[in-house]
């Protein structure tokens, strides 16, 4: 494929969306991939998400597969026909995150070695990115942020937050993907400013 796919990824509250905002701004001819499609499943999910709390599903398998459904959804329809066509695409939470919060999600009810081996698999059925742009931000930040976002930051998201940042590290080796890692702001204004250099973009 001729275009190049880098995914923004990271846990809640470390940035993505912002970085993606400030990409966009400067680089409006790339393609800008939203966290879910705009089909009825897409919709549901979003809609879903902004609600607290939010159920999709009695079964916890059921609901990440809803999600999994909708990121397998703009892989085949929105990212692989554009890469053909050459386009540059940014991905907000893109293929790592989207199995690390899933097997976070469904680790904590089932066997983690089952879950991680039933996801490997499937997501070996998907293209990868690229490269994916992680944002490894400290918790105490996160958790700042999503203070004065949200006006809570407990226990069980803290918890929830650990385990997706470690699952997107774990994640990210198991599929030797290219890595950017960015720990601060500074780190990523040098991104957005340098960005067509770092990935070697025309």
């Amino acid at each position: 494929m001729s275009g190049q796919w880098i995914s923004i990824d990271g846990c809640e509250g470390c940035g993505k969306t912002t970085l993606v905002r400030k990409l966009r701004e400067r680089y409006p001819d790339f393609m800008y991939i939203p966290e879910f499609s705009d089909s009825i499943i897409g919709k549901t999910l979003n809609n879903a998400v902004k609600n607290e709390p939010y159920i999709i599903s009695d079964s916890i398998i059921g609901a990440s597969l809803l999600f999994l459904s909708d990121y397998f959804q703009m892989i085949e329809t929105l990212i692989v026909p554009n890469l053909k066509q050459g386009a540059i695409i940014i991905s907000d939470r893109g293929f790592v995150t989207k199995i690390a919060v899933q097997a976070a999600v469904m680790s904590e009810f089932y066997d983690r070695e089952q879950i991680q081996k039933a996801l490997t698999e499937l997501f070996r059925l998907s293209i990868m990115p690229n490269c994916t742009i992680v944002m490894d931000i400290p918790l105490e930040v996160i958790k700042s942020r999503l203070l004065n976002k949200d006006g809570y930051c407990d226990e069980e998201r803290e918890k929830f937050i650990r385990a997706t940042k470690q699952e997107i590290s774990n994640y990210a080796n198991i599929f030797d993907l290219k890595t950017s890692r960015i720990f601060n702001n500074k780190e990523a204004e040098e991104i957005v400013l340098n960005f067509k250099k770092y990935f070697k973009i025309e």
